[in-house]
């Protein structure tokens, strides 16, 4: 297991990359291995935009980015959570 630091450094890497399959799974690996870090809703807010732009997985996406609404302490990171959030089920 990698430090939560090298984990979302790995994470942002492949995102950047255009590699997002990977980068979800390197994102969902920080959320199991540090569930109650305090980096964790800004992580969700993270996977819930790759699954909702780039993956197209609408069902985890919701529930990434509703989490991470609820976590979030940025008032801007909450209002694009929101606001991909109504997006997305305006798509369903």
């Amino acid at each position: 297991v990698l430090s939560a630091g090298q984990q979302i450094e790995v994470a942002n890497a492949l995102a950047h990359e255009r590699r997002y399959d990977a980068a979800a799974h390197a994102y969902e690996g920080y959320l199991h291995a540090y569930p109650a870090s305090p980096d964790a809703p800004e992580v969700r807010l993270f996977l819930g935009l790759v699954y909702a732009r780039y993956l197209g997985e609408s069902e985890r996406a919701i529930s990434h980015l509703k989490r991470a609404a609820e976590g979030l302490r940025s008032e801007k990171q909450r209002e694009l959570a929101m606001s991909e959030l109504e997006a997305v089920e305006r798509r369903q």
